[in-house]
């Protein structure tokens, strides 16, 4: 079919916290965090004013809001790290292909993001 996607894993319209390191440069981490876009299991989009080239190699931390099962309204966090490469760039930002390894841990306390008071 026309105009029909071909992915081995479903994505999500999620915009979550990301941090965005590359890894064959020193100084170039983003100051704060940036948003993602299209989250999947191999890969997302991420915005920013700055994107690296294709086939740069980075180091990502997202950070998952989980709702607690006892209390919806209580926050719980989690911190996915995982590598990754840029497969495009464009003026809004660039989407980056996941490795296969990564690593999941819970988060102690609040998060605070430039602007907002704790959450």
């Amino acid at each position: 079919m026309a105009g029909q996607e071909n992915r081995r894993l479903m994505r999500f319209d999620l915009e979550i916290p990301v941090r965005v390191d590359h890894i064959c440069q020193i100084g170039t981490e983003e100051d704060d965090f940036l948003l993602s876009r299209d989250l999947s299991g191999d890969g997302a989009f991420v915005f920013t004013k700055n994107p690296l080239p294709v086939n740069a190699m980075v180091r990502l931390n997202l950070i998952m809001d989980i709702k607690s099962l006892g209390d919806p309204a209580q926050r719980q966090y989690s911190l996915i790290k995982v590598q990754g490469t840029v497969n495009r760039s464009e003026s809004a930002g660039m989407a980056i292909c996941f490795g296969n390894e990564f690593k999941i841990s819970p988060i102690e306390g609040s998060i605070k993001k430039k602007g907002d008071t704790n959450i």
